[in-house]
């Protein structure tokens, strides 16, 4: 896999986790793990960006 594939692999997760993560926090009994997730979500969401910027020169 390229950088760039696995950036985007990245935003794909980032974007799925930051949505459970809102979900959560919306609409779940439990808000700890919605809040738990968030960062998860920025995480997977900043590697991907630097993966594709690194791809792109």
């Amino acid at each position: 896999m390229t950088r760039e594939q696995l950036g985007t692999l990245n935003l794909v997760f980032a974007l799925i986790i930051l949505a459970a993560a809102l979900g959560l926090l919306a609409f779940g009994s439990n808000k700890t793990v919605g809040i738990a997730l968030l960062p998860v979500a920025f995480a997977n969401l900043t590697i991907g960006l630097v993966n594709r910027k690194k791809s792109n020169g």
